[in-house]
């Protein structure tokens, strides 16, 4: 059982790895803008990257690796002989953690991360159209909202609603 718990450790830092690695790409991590006119919607940033990366990369090790067989819970059975008749049948050691179950591990932590990314950006796109939907037509804010990184395009529309509500 201790191997097994060294193992998940493994599991566990290559996905931080992954999602670390995740948070470095262009556009992903970034400051967490607040809007005032709705909810709070923030990036990403590193450690969460790297923490999402972690879980993902252990519920895939979980599911597809060499533990995914293994009982959690059982009930004793009766003690079974081998068919030399020998009660005392050897266990063939088997493998904990592969090389593809570690390459597996750290390509989920960087999927996985990315992908909750992806979703924090959708959710940071869609309150910026709903804030520049709300003020005054501006094809400056128009232009950022499309081009800009998810955070940046929020942080634009949160400062030109801002801008727009009587003082």
């Amino acid at each position: 059982m201790e191997i097994l718990l060294v193992a998940a450790g493994i599991v566990f830092l290559l996905g931080l790895v992954g999602g670390a690695v995740n948070a470095l790409m262009p556009g992903i991590a970034g400051p967490q803008p607040q809007s005032d006119a709705g909810p709070k919607v923030g990036a990403l940033g590193v450690l969460d990257n790297a923490l999402i990366g972690g879980a993902a990369a252990l519920i895939s090790w979980g599911m597809h690796g060499p533990v995914s067989a293994m009982v959690i819970f059982s009930v004793p059975s009766a003690a079974s002989a081998s068919p030399s008749g020998d009660s005392t049948a050897r266990a063939t050691p088997q493998p904990v953690l592969t090389v593809v179950g570690a390459c597996s591990a750290l390509l989920m932590g960087i999927g996985g991360a990315r992908w909750i990314s992806s979703e924090v950006a959708r959710v940071q796109l869609r309150e910026a159209g709903r804030l520049a939907a709300m003020s005054n037509p501006n094809q400056h804010l128009a232009t950022m909202i499309a081009t800009a990184p998810p955070a940046a395009a929020l942080h634009a529309a949160i400062e030109e609603h801002r801008a727009a509500q009587p003082h």
